[in-house]
């Protein structure tokens, strides 16, 4: 909905400097629940600590955010001359999954 289209599970043709326009997608991960204390980052300062979730939900401090920007979701096919999906959406709110395709 972000870029005016449903996300495609085809391959598309678009332009790579187009392509660059596209979202970044953030994937929060749940953060542990239970630390061993041997940390490499100061835990007790979550926003200090590189790719933690503090800065944006403060209410989950402890969570991981991966990013992932059009670069590395899309893959550019040289045959075909279109970009397609290395990622797909599965299952539902409870159990879904994401992976690579």
């Amino acid at each position: 909905e972000l870029m005016g289209f449903d996300f495609p599970t085809t391959p598309i043709h678009v332009k790579g400097e187009d392509l660059r326009d596209w979202p970044t997608i953030i994937i929060q991960l749940q953060g542990a629940k239970h630390l061993t204390g041997d940390e490499e980052f100061d835990v007790s300062h979550p926003e200090k600590v590189p790719n933690k979730a503090a800065i944006l939900d403060p209410e989950h401090p402890d969570d991981i955010l991966i990013a992932l920007p059009p670069s590395h979701y899309m893959e550019y096919s040289f045959r075909n001359r279109t970009y397609f999906s290395r990622f797909e959406f599965t299952g539902g709110e409870e159990n879904s999954a994401v992976g690579p395709v």
